[in-house]
């Protein structure tokens, strides 16, 4: 049937066409190459400084980033040796060359998709934001970004300790934890794939999603008991140096670790079509008995579309190759139920399908 036609995934249970982010990673994953560690399309050769100045603030960074002032003291200053071993710094000719990684690391990052969109929605589904933004440059401070945009809308408790003048204050969920899974969606998502990381924070949960589904052949059930499979080598060994990521696989169990002794529910952990979302429960939300009609904060409710066509819509603005089976899953509708509401978006000209049949982006025209 030929490789567009003829390649299929399995995953949660289904099995599927490989779209085309799918078929590249596949590709790459036979000549056991990653896509960080391919050489920049357009880059001109490195000169001196540019990788002395890399070579700096990735160290600067790492020695802020450690634990101790002892853990500091023993990180060692990044050189060009150690750059190229991790593929950052790839030599074609007695001249370097910035990988695609090495980008990424730039303040200037000039991958699109490669950052981190956060919002916090009113209510429990996404239609109505209280707050967004989008995080992009340096991938370690794009992570940095969002935990504090996290941190900005959780609840947090102060506690007077007696006989002293500090007091603690604990977050109605652990932030460790929710960083680990962050750390995770950012390292391990899949590069090829045009689409962002994402952080929702709703009433009664905060969702983080990475594109991708698991890779190599990891399941979810593996994952959980602390196996790994490292998709992007170079962006984990450059992590692993800033003391971002342990490189040992166990973000995922020490973030369930550290909700049981918080006495907070578990984190669970969902495989869909074409991302891995995590969603951690909060435990200040209590379910209203009547949901209240929500009123429009900073964007006016289209009311000439259904209720499906506008949260459809709204997560289509910023997922453009999200698929209908995304759509299906996402809001728990069956999938004739989102062709409908498609359906209803084209014939009401807020968009015009697809940029192909069975991979692309959607066309948004409102």
């Amino acid at each position: 049937m030929g490789r567009e036609s003829g390649t299929f995934i399995r995953t949660s249970g289904t099995t599927r066409l490989a779209d085309e982010s799918m078929l590249k990673e596949l590709m790459l994953v036979g000549v056991n190459r990653s896509f960080d560690t391919l050489p920049y399309e357009t880059a001109k050769p490195l000169s001196g400084n540019d990788i002395e100045d890399m070579c700096n603030r990735l160290t600067v960074y790492a020695r802020d980033n450690a634990k101790s002032f002892d853990e500091s003291n023993q990180i060692k200053q990044l050189n060009l040796s150690k750059m190229l071993s991790w593929k950052l710094v790839i030599e074609q000719d007695g001249k370097y060359y910035p990988s695609n990684a090495f980008m990424m690391f730039k303040d200037d990052n000039p991958f699109q998709f490669i950052n981190i969109q956060c919002a916090r929605f009113k209510g429990t589904n996404r239609i109505l934001f209280i707050d967004k933004k989008e995080y992009g440059g340096p991938i370690y401070q794009q992570i940095d970004d969002a935990m504090r945009f996290i941190m900005n809308h959780l609840n947090m408790e102060v506690k007077i300790v007696p006989n002293k003048i500090a007091h603690e204050e604990k977050f109605e969920i652990p932030t460790e934890a929710i960083r680990e899974i962050l750390v995770n969606a950012v390292c391990h998502r899949n590069l090829t794939d045009n689409s962002r990381v994402q952080v929702a924070i709703y009433d009664d949960r905060v969702e983080i999603t990475s594109p991708g589904i698991l890779y190599n052949g990891l399941t979810l059930k593996g994952m959980l008991e602390g196996k790994t499979a490292t998709r992007n080598a170079c962006i984990a060994n450059v992590l692993t140096y800033l003391n971002v990521i342990e490189n040992w696989g166990t973000g995922v169990q020490r973030a369930i670790l550290l909700c049981k002794e918080a006495s907070v529910k578990e984190p669970e952990f969902i495989e869909m079509d074409s991302a891995i979302r995590v969603n951690f429960y909060r435990p200040s939300y209590n379910e209203p008995i009547n949901e209240p009609i929500n009123e429009p904060i900073n964007e006016p409710i289209k009311t000439e579309l259904s209720k499906n066509g506008q949260k459809i819509f709204e997560y289509m603005k910023a997922n453009l190759n999200c698929s209908r089976e995304d759509l299906s899953n996402l809001f728990g509708l069956s999938l004739s139920t989102v062709k409908r509401a498609i359906k209803e978006l084209t014939d009401k000209g807020y968009i015009s399908g697809k940029t192909s049949n069975k991979s692309g982006t959607w066309i948004i025209k409102k």
